[in-house]
Formats: C-alpha cells, sequence, structure tokens
C-alpha cells in the first residue's frame, strides 16, 4: 500500500506565516486571504490549460491582496514570504505519523503543488525528507491539482494498484481529485479545515495525523 501526502497546510503548518502577515496587513486574516486568492490563480490556470511555476503565484496572490489594502510590499518584503515558505516547521503529529507508517512498510509519498527544488528544501528543513520513499511536484505534468493528469502521474510513479493508494490532504478539492482518479482518501483536519457534512465525504478523517494513517493502515 502506498499513502500519498498533500504538503503546504496538510504537512507544514502554515500557521507560521501569521506573524509575517500580521505585521503587513491589519485585518488579522492576510494569510488566509493570500491563499485563498493564490488557490483561485492556481485554479484558473488549470482550467484554462496553463502553467506558472507556484512561487510566481504565491508572490503574484501577495501583491494583489497588498493592493486590495492599499498596500505597497517592497521587494525584500515579498522575498520574506519565499524565504518563510521554505522554513516552515512540521505540524507537531507529522513525524509520529510518517514514522510509524515506515516502522509498518508503507511506501511515502509526497504530491505537492509547489515546485520540485522547492519542496525538497521545504521537507529537508522541516526535518522529513528521510521519511519520504518519492517526492512528486506538479511540474512533471504543468498542471495543478486537481487536475486529473497530477492524480494520473502519481498513480504511475507509485507504482500500486490504485485501490492500494490513499491520498492524504488538508483540501476536499484535492481528495475529491484523487477520489476521481480511484484513490481512497483520508482527510486531515487541520485548523480552519473542514469537509462538508453534506457534500464530499473522504474515507477516513482525523484531527490527528497518527490516528488517521492507523484507521488507513487497519493493522
Amino acid at each position: 500500500m502506498a499513502i500519498i501526502f498533500d504538503v503546504n497546510e496538510t504537512l507544514l503548518d502554515f500557521g507560521a506565516l501569521d506573524r509575517y502577515f500580521g505585521d503587513r496587513f491589519e485585518s488579522g486574516h492576510g494569510r488566509v486571504e493570500w491563499f485563498l486568492t493564490l488557490q483561485s490563480a492556481w485554479m484558473a490556470q488549470t482550467l484554462t490549460g496553463q502553467f506558472t511555476p507556484f512561487i510566481t503565484l504565491a508572490l503574484g496572490a501577495l501583491r494583489q491582496v497588498a493592493a486590495r489594502h492599499d498596500i505597497v510590499l517592497s521587494h525584500t518584503h515579498q522575498d520574506g514570504l519565499v524565504e518563510r515558505l521554505m522554513t516552515l516547521p512540521a505540524h507537531g503529529d507529522v513525524i509520529p505519523a510518517l514514522q510509524w507508517l515506515k516502522d509498518h512498510g508503507q511506501q511515502v509519498v509526497a504530491l505537492t503543488n509547489g515546485g520540485a527544488e522547492a519542496v525538497e528544501q521545504q521537507l529537508s528543513h522541516a526535518g522529513l525528507r528521510p521519511f519520504f520513499d518519492r517526492v512528486l511536484s506538479v511540474e512533471a505534468v504543468k498542471a495543478y491539482k486537481p487536475a486529473p493528469a497530477v492524480y494520473a502521474y502519481a498513480i504511475e510513479q507509485v507504482g500500486e494498484a490504485v485501490d492500494q493508494i490513499t491520498m492524504i490532504a488538508a483540501h476536499d478539492w484535492d481528495l475529491i481529485g484523487a477520489a476521481q482518479a480511484g484513490m481512497q482518501t483520508g482527510f486531515i483536519a487541520r485548523p480552519g479545515k473542514a469537509v462538508d457534512d453534506e457534500g464530499f465525504q473522504p474515507d477516513y478523517q482525523s484531527a490527528d495525523l497518527l490516528k488517521l494513517v492507523q484507521q488507513v493502515i487497519a493493522v
């Protein structure tokens, strides 16, 4: 069996960006507004068959949010976001969950909308890289999740039957894409994340990553 993890917000704690955004935006919701703007950008690119690197979109979203609030950001401020994205810490439950999976002989894979070089740096800085058998980026197919091509690529790279693959993410749209590709799905309820009780339902869900992977790999 193989477990595929989303990276940003799922494994890495974006709450660490709150101080950066709090120092620049008075609303107190700068990080959330920025991420939703970024998400809209990559969804638009996916729907229109375009592909711009993640960091370029991330900085564009930052400038959009700043413009909405009549704030001018220097290049130094913009570079500061990139630096912080590369040095995000892992959520506290991540290493115990990944260690448990490795102890039980599972293939562990990362699949990110971020760039290939960037995710290697992120996982290494957070102390997570040794746990992963494969680290995959959407750059390989030039489309963002939840485009079907991304999940088809991941299935091919993993080399397992699709019903033996589980995608774990903190975003329901990611899991919807994985489910459409035939994978099982696990939702990790990070702060501020939820699924619609009357909409898409993942196969597994928990607010604790170790408990979630133990649901997936029942031993």
